[in-house]
C-alpha cells in the first residue's frame, strides 16, 4: 500500500515536473534575452587556456595549485551550465518560431535557412555541454575526494575534439542571424551572449 502510494506520488511529481519545465518557451528576442544567463566569453577563455594554467602551476605551491584549479573548475562547470541554458532558450526560440511561422516559410526560403542554422548550432551544443557537464562535475567530486587530480580544464571541456569556445561561437552567430531575420535588435542578445555588457 505504501509502495503504491510513493508510485503514485512519483508519477505525479514527474507529470507536474514534466508540465512545469515545457511550460513556457520563448516566443520573442525580447524574451530570449530576458532569461538569457550572462556568459562572460573573457573569464571563461581565460579558464579554458592552458598557458594560464601552466602559469599557475608553476608559480604556485602544489597544494595551493590544486585549490585554485578546483576553484576554476566550478567557475567552469557554472559556465557550462549557464551557456546549457542559453543553448536550450535559443533552440526552443527556433522551434517556437518555425511553429508560429509555417506559412511564411514556404514564401520565404532564407527564414527557413536561419532557423534551421539556429537548429542546427543549438542542437549539438545542447548535447554536447550535457556531456560535458557531468564529465567536469565527476572529476571535481573525484578531485575532491583525492581519487584522481584535476586534469587540465582545456581536456576536461573538449568532448570528442569539440571545443566550448567553438560550439558557442557557432551557436552565438547563428541566433544572431535569427533575431536580425526577425527584425529585432540582436546587438543587445550578442552582448548577453558575449558578455559583453557595458
Amino acid at each position: 500500500m505504501i509502495c503504491a502510494l510513493a508510485v503514485c506520488f512519483l508519477a505525479f511529481g514527474l507529470y507536474i515536473a514534466f508540465h512545469f519545465v515545457s511550460r513556457f518557451h520563448p516566443q520573442t528576442v525580447s524574451e530570449v534575452i530576458a532569461l538569457a544567463r550572462f556568459v562572460d566569453q573573457k573569464e571563461l577563455e581565460d579558464l579554458a587556456s592552458a598557458v594560464i594554467e601552466d602559469n599557475l602551476r608553476a608559480s604556485l605551491p602544489a597544494r595551493r595549485f590544486r585549490t585554485e584549479q578546483r576553484k576554476r573548475a566550478i567557475l567552469l562547470l557554472e559556465y557550462l551550465r549557464r551557456m546549457s541554458y542559453n543553448s536550450w532558450l535559443i533552440l526552443s526560440w527556433a522551434y517556437q518560431l518555425q511553429d508560429r511561422s509555417q506559412a511564411l516559410l514556404a514564401a520565404n526560403g532564407s527564414l527557413t535557412v536561419v532557423i534551421a542554422d539556429a537548429l542546427a548550432a543549438a542542437a549539438p551544443f545542447r548535447l554536447y555541454s550535457l556531456m560535458a557537464l557531468p564529465r567536469v562535475a565527476l572529476r571535481i567530486l573525484l578531485s575532491r575526494l583525492r581519487i584522481v587530480p584535476l586534469p587540465t580544464l582545456a581536456t576536461a571541456v573538449r568532448v570528442k575534439n569539440r571545443t566550448l569556445a567553438g560550439m558557442y561561437d557557432q551557436l552565438i552567430n547563428a541566433s544572431i542571424r535569427l533575431a536580425v531575420s526577425e527584425g529585432a535588435d540582436a546587438q543587445h542578445l550578442a552582448r548577453i551572449l558575449l558578455g559583453d555588457i557595458s
